[in-house]
């Protein structure tokens, strides 16, 4: 009885390269709140940490996306309790891509940092890539688009 052990290079890199391919980035879209006839501003205010919502009452500036954006950037991307492993998979994925420093994220790189969170719960969790895929690819009530 012989077993012989070989390594497949080619598949390991049809693997590897199927992954990057369906490594789809999202956003975050305001235009897709505005279009279910939802405001804007009170959903993303209702979201801001402390120090975003102090920021956003003594801010002069008119409120407009952006302003809210540099407002979860600055005041809330490393704010505690501002990304929690209680909410739901869709809060944090607005949260994270909120105060994102770039417009998109990659499925990976969202996919990391939710499982990340969970493991920080009392009752850890786990979601593949792909159904995190397939959860954010129906996101649009959440202002998540794949782009």
């Amino acid at each position: 009885f012989e077993v012989k052990m070989t390594t497949d290079y080619y598949s390991d890199e049809l693997i590897e390269s199927n992954e990057q391919e369906n490594d789809f980035s999202y956003a975050f879209d305001p235009t897709l709140i505005e279009q279910q006839g939802h405001s804007l501003v009170v959903i993303l205010e209702a979201k801001l940490c402390p120090n975003g919502q102090q920021k956003l009452n003594t801010s002069d500036e008119k409120i407009t996306f952006k302003a809210l954006r540099k407002i979860f950037r600055e005041q809330c991307a490393g704010a505690q309790d501002f990304l929690s492993p209680q909410h739901p998979i869709l809060e944090s994925a607005v949260r994270i891509l909120l105060s994102s420093k770039t417009e998109s994220l990659k499925l990976s790189e969202l996919h990391s940092k939710i499982s990340a969170l969970w493991l920080t719960s009392t009752w850890p969790r786990h979601m593949s890539k792909d159904a995190m895929r397939r959860v954010l690819d129906n996101a649009t009530s959440f202002g998540i688009t794949r782009v």
